[in-house]
């Protein structure tokens, strides 16, 4: 809404006003009843003098004046698929006897609409302004005529066009004008060249009237179909009532003319009419303006009956005027004909666009470049930074990379913007290659993976466009092959047009998440990248490392700091930014009012703390009070975010602000336009119920206030741009209990939608926002149940729900649902909780695949699960049963666990080793066919590296991966990057990889060699041990054990690492090769060791089933325990038959084993008791390996699947709190 501008007319006497009209009772100040009350009318509704009328009737008068029948007919223009259309359409009526109408306009045909066109890129804002006349408005005719005409003329697409209007005729007539604001105190004055005229005319009609003759003024351009539309309602009788009776007789004043003149005789009625001898002039007036809307060629009039449903008095007084609102039924014809209307002119007004046929990447390139031109059109100065980046990006040379950075709000997204469009203008004469990545603009954006797939599309389709049809429209690997070819395609397509430019521009990189190492910045241009390829980037300085990670990855990158502007700069954003207003600062030493341009500089030098002053300017309309206001303003742009709080408080009503703010602010990711109006209806309809109201304002009023400072991320989810605005909204409002009350009031809304589609066959639709409300509701129920020990009963609504959970399935958001669970599980405290999520858990990663193939079977699926299983009970407990059961169901899973069995995760892939770092939450499986690292949560595949192995080990950073394999070789490969940086030849000969761990600085290894003989008989070369610079990979010690060995375990404590043989010895090793100490014992084969947690002991496992404990020393190895196992598999080879695996667990409490061709994991205590097996393996387990610190196993199947499993709970476990642990291989 413009600014109030000063009028040169005569100061307006108080207008005439409505009882009960205003807009609501709640703004005005009541002044108490009067003992006179006649005359307390007279005071408070004034009359208009009496004017000299022309004799010609206001329907001729307005057809005349507004109807201009040279307008011409424009065609449909095309529209940009993936390009947004926001109608934004004002609803007018009197308002104490409408609010039915306009309910049924606001909470069910505009979502009904808007549900309907998602598709078509098209959303319908309604602008209501029931809640949205502030008092100071209401104080004048000027300052009201300002608030809603210049509101409807925000609801122009183009000031050429008729606004998209809808009004609503009743018998009431609404409060007169007793004057009229000038047409240059409106914001779009060019549309207001009538009203002098009618001013001189001599009317005075109210506002209501007003509002319908600006909007039925004719567009000097006609649009293919009406945008006006008025319905005239006609009230039935009442039944069992009297011919002519449409209301009861003490609530009739509210759906009445509400203009008499003479007082009425009924005690109860006579204060509420207006006594007023023009009121049959004022009755004819409103007659005349029907027949001239109905009548207009331009305007879409329809009539519709209703009949009366009830009254409620608002405030009630004695010998005074009461107030009151009205509502009316039998509306579902009304209902059926507006969505009907409004359907069929916006689909006539836009033209149709065909998604059906665009693939969401381009779809998002568009949004993309839509996002950088609304920022550079806000964009001013700083040319000699614009100059360089631009010549960066459209110069062929090095460097490849140009980095802009900064702190927050110094304008780097803008600058990024500006030379954007600037290299859209130049591509187009060029036609070089530009990709544009605006990180948050849209679903999505935030995803690496997402980005870089929609950069392959978007290669392959320039190249193909040039004649490489061979070439495959998109990539359709996993993201493991994604970033494994994002380099080698990058270079190959620059080298194979090397007199075209490829520029790259991305926004906002520290915004990106983590996921495939985004923040490690190992996708930007290498050494070796030709100079064609061109990327520009904007980071800040500290988040999540991504500036300082930049460098590292492109150490020749140009790096350009948006520091502050200039100060002719700085003064030219000011003039540019409050032109847009019609306003301007004093830039000279004003006698009056001094430099006002030199003293709003003085106060910071930050782009966004001056964006924000201009924003506060443009709302203050005193010119004379302008210099006094700016030396007010705070210094700091996180005081003047709260400065600003505290000023839409006072304009838009304070918990009006408050929970708007706190809305925006606790979201997870943003919220719709039309979900923050849904919420505070919501609010408002549970804390003071039907007809009535909480808020003095509506979301659509206080948006052109704070959209400035607000980021449309994920394709218009509403989010604060600036992290200064979430601070101070956090400082200013956001206390511990009403941050937990307003993650509950979202957790209640989101509840009550989504639980309606927890069914086999919902009844009720859901709003176009449902699917980004599925990701909400998980985060405000886990917020809104922060530091609480209770179980959490709302999970039966989502995490423990089978519908909930195939809802997010089918949603394709089965990360996030992942990510979902392993919050809950970090956060919760209840026992139970903890153990229904566990399960849930590993039910949904082991599932999704088949829940993504049939949805329909979701609930057998769950309900065949263990009959006392969580995921059983919860399912069995929401009453359904599921439609096909027992052998007609599709899927048989035939590695069901045993009953309360954790199985967290389950990988794809099984191998010979296995290595887990717990910090990183990753997983390395190597094997006879592939070397794969995956996320340990999700189970998603980060890297396949399609090379065999032996052995492999994860660094304590998580950074690195260190492979052994069977030629003799160690190669390391950089995981964030997904590389091999390094390959060493350890051996000549072909000596395989048996053991492999990384501690402090060195890499110890464990070799071996096979020879086959054509007896069939294996003979094993003695065992050769290697210790390596972790860095270099330089050999620092090897020797040979002189006996053939299978493993080895570190023990850091004593810096020794012991061996095991064949026939029955341990040897205990310096790290620089000597012998300090063995033991044998009889047995033919000790197959595995381990090391203990805390004690100075280790295990091993061999073929005679006999587990056995051994205190070690740097002198001694001696037998302190020994626990007998069998198995009831006859195996004659001693090399084939007993432990295959041992381990302690975390606390050294619990012995893990694995046994030769068995499928089970056994877990004893020291005393020798079996306490639990843990059945899962389709095939028998080769490996096994303890994830530190967590209570937590892998083992593996070679050629079938890896399993994360959660070690149960026994008194074992609970001795002592888990100690901080060496990772160690355990084979």
């Amino acid at each position: 809404m413009g600014s109030i501008v000063s009028s040169n007319k005569k100061k307006p006497q108080s207008a005439l006003l409505n009882p009960g009209e205003s807009l609501s009772d709640r703004r005005f100040t009541n002044t108490g009843p009067s003992t006179n009350n006649h005359q307390q009318t007279g005071e408070e509704l004034t009359a208009p003098a009496n004017q000299p009328v022309e004799e010609i009737s206001l329907d001729e008068w307005l057809s005349q004046n507004l109807i201009h029948h040279e307008a011409m007919r424009e065609k449909v223009k095309e529209r940009q698929v993936g390009t947004w259309i926001e109608i934004r359409l004002f609803i007018s009526s009197t308002f104490i006897d409408t609010h039915s109408e306009r309910d049924i306009l606001v909470q069910r045909v505009i979502p009904s609409i808007n549900r309907k066109l998602t598709s078509k890129f098209i959303r319908v804002i309604p602008v209501d302004l029931r809640w949205g006349v502030l008092a100071d408005e209401s104080k004048n005719c000027e300052e009201i005529q300002k608030t809603c005409l210049n509101q409807i003329d925000k609801c122009r697409d183009n000031v050429l066009y008729m606004p998209w209007f809808l009004g609503l005729r009743t018998d009431r007539y609404g409060w007169v004008q007793d004057n009229y604001l000038p047409e240059n105190g409106f914001e779009q004055p060019q549309l207001y060249d009538w009203i002098e005229r009618f001013d001189s005319y001599g009317k005075k009609v109210s506002i209501t009237s007003l509002e319908a003759i600006q909007a039925s003024q004719s567009g000097k351009i006609k649009r293919e179909s009406p945008t006006v539309f008025f319905y005239k309602r006609n009230m039935m009788d009442l039944p069992n009532e009297p011919k002519g009776v449409k209301f009861p007789e003490e609530f009739r004043w509210i759906f009445e003319f509400e203009y008499v003149e003479k007082e009425m005789k009924d005690p109860k009625l006579k204060f509420q009419y207006n006594v007023n001898k023009n009121a049959s002039a004022y009755e004819k007036d409103r007659d005349a303006l029907n027949k001239f809307l109905q009548g207009h060629p331009e305007i879409k009039w329809s009539e519709y009956d209703a009949q009366f449903c009830d009254a409620k008095i608002t405030l009630e007084r004695e010998n005074a005027r009461s107030f009151g609102v009205g509502y009316v039924k039998n509306l579902e014809d009304f209902e059926k004909q507006v969505e009907g209307d409004l359907m069929e002119s916006i689909l006539s007004n836009y033209s149709s666009i065909d998604t059906t046929q665009v693939d969401n990447y381009a779809l998002e390139s568009i949004q993309h470049r839509n996002a950088v031109k609304l920022k550079a059109a806000t964009f001013v100065g700083r040319t000699g930074l614009v100059n360089k980046a631009y010549q960066h990006c459209v110069t062929s040379g090095y460097p490849n990379t140009l980095i802009l950075h900064g702190e927050p709000g110094c304008g780097k997204s803008g600058l990024l913007a500006k030379i954007a469009v600037d290299c859209m203008s130049q591509v187009e004469k060029t036609n070089d290659f530009l990709f544009i990545q605006a990180v948050d603009s849209c679903p999505g954006s935030s995803l690496l993976e997402g980005m870089m797939r929609r950069l392959q599309i978007n290669l392959r389709k320039y190249r193909r466009d040039r004649g490489e049809t061979k070439l495959s429209i998109e990539f359709t690997g996993n993201a493991s092959e994604l970033k494994q070819k994002h380099h080698e395609f990058l270079i190959e397509s620059a080298n194979q047009y090397p007199d075209k430019l490829f520029v790259i521009v991305i926004d906002a990189v520290n915004q990106f998440q983590s996921r495939l190492g985004a923040w490690d910045m190992w996708w930007l241009p290498l050494k070796d990248a030709p100079k064609n390829l061109k990327f520009m980037i904007s980071t800040l300085n500290q988040e999540n490392g991504t500036f300082q990670n930049a460098r590292n990855v492109s150490p020749d990158a140009e790096c350009v700091p948006v520091e502050n502007m200039s100060h002719e700069d700085l003064k030219e954003m000011v003039r540019e930014t409050l032109a847009r207003f019609n306003k301007k600062l004093t830039e000279n030493e004003d006698s009056n009012v001094g430099n006002q341009m030199d003293i709003l500089l003085s106060k910071s030098q930050s782009p966004l703390y001056l964006i924000a002053a201009c924003e506060a300017l443009r709302k203050f309309g005193i010119f004379e009070k302008v210099t006094q206001y700016i030396e007010n303003l705070p210094n700091t742009i996180t005081d003047l975010f709260s400065f600003l709080l505290d000023d839409w408080s006072i304009t838009y009503g304070k918990l009006f602000v408050h929970d708007v703010a706190g809305f925006i602010c606790v979201s997870k990711d943003g919220l719709l336009e039309n979900q923050i109006n849904d919420l505070l209806h919501y609010k408002e309809q549970r804390e003071k119920g039907d007809g009535q109201f909480l808020y003095d304002a509506n979301f659509p009023r206080i948006y052109d206030s704070i959209s400035h400072f607000l980021a449309a991320g994920g394709g218009g989810y509403l989010r604060f741009f600036h992290d200064q605005l979430k601070y101070a909204v956090r400082r200013k409002f956001m206390t511990e209990s009403f941050e937990q009350e307003t993650h509950a009031c979202m957790r209640d809304f989101f509840q009550d939608i989504i639980i309606k589609q927890c069914c086999e066959t919902p009844q009720v639709e859901p709003p176009a926002y449902f699917d980004h409300i599925l990701e909400q509701l998980v985060y405000h129920q886990l917020k809104a149940h922060q530091n609480q020990d209770t179980p959490l009963e709302s999970l039966k609504i989502s995490l423990r729900n089978i519908y909930f959970v195939k809802n997010r399935i089918v949603a394709k958001q089965q990360q996030s649902l992942s990510d979902d669970y392993s919050v809950a599980l970090a956060t919760l405290k209840d026992t139970e909780d903890l153990e229904a999520l566990k399960q849930w858990a590993s039910f949904v990663q082991l599932y999704t695949s088949y829940i993504q193939e049939l949805p329909n079977f979701s609930l057998n699926m769950a309900v065949t699960q263990s009959p006392n299983s969580f995921v059983t009970k919860d399912t069995l407990s929401l009453g359904m049963e599921p439609l096909v059961k027992g052998e007609a169901y599709p899927l048989y899973w035939t590695n069901i666990p045993m009953e309360g069995d954790s199985m967290l995760v389950k990988y794809c892939r099984g191998g010979v080793c296995v290595s887990a770092n717990a910090k990183r939450d990753i997983v390395a499986i190597t094997g006879d066919e592939f070397t794969a690292v995956y996320d340990m949560i999700s189970g998603e595949l980060i890297h396949d590296f399609k090379t065999i192995g032996s052995a492999v080990s994860i660094s304590s950073d998580g950074k690195t991966l260190i492979l052994g394999g069977y030629s003799g070789r160690i190669s390391r490969y950089n995981i964030s990057k997904g590389t091999l940086e390094d390959v060493v030849k350890i051996f000549e000969k072909d000596l395989c990889t048996s053991w492999l761990t990384c501690t402090g600085d060195n890499l110890l290894a464990c070799w071996n060699e096979i020879n086959i003989h054509v007896d069939s008989n294996e003979r094993y070369i003695a065992t050769w041990i290697t210790v390596l610079d972790k860095n270099s990979l330089k050999i620092v010690k090897k020797w040979c054990t002189e006996k053939p060995g299978f493993d080895c375990c570190y023990n850091e404590r004593l810096n020794m690492i012991f061996s095991a043989h064949l026939g029955g010895d341990i040897i205990g090793w310096d790290l620089q090769g000597n012998q300090l100490c063995s033991a044998t014992f009889d047995c033919d084969v000790i197959h595995c060791l381990s090391i203990h947690p805390t004690e100075n002991k280790i295990i091993s496992g061999s073929d005679d089933y006999i587990i056995r404990e051994w205190s070690v020393t740097k002198s001694s190895v001696e037998l302190c325990n020994q626990i007998e196992d069998d198995d009831d598999i006859d195996i004659k080879s001693p090399l084939h038959r007993g432990h295959k695996s041992v381990c302690y667990d975390d606390i050294g409490e619990r012995i893990l084993t694995i046994r030769f061709r068995r499928k089970e994991l056994r877990i004893f205590n020291i005393s020798g008791e079996l306490l639990k097996e843990m059945k899962g393996h389709a095939a028998s387990i080769e490996y096994m390996s303890l994830v530190p610190g967590k209570n937590q196993v892998l083992s593996s199947a070679n050629l079938h699947e890896t399993i994360l499993w959660q070690l149960p709970v026994t008194k074992e476990s609970k001795k002592n709190t888990v100690p901080k642990m060496v990772e160690e291989i355990v084979r």
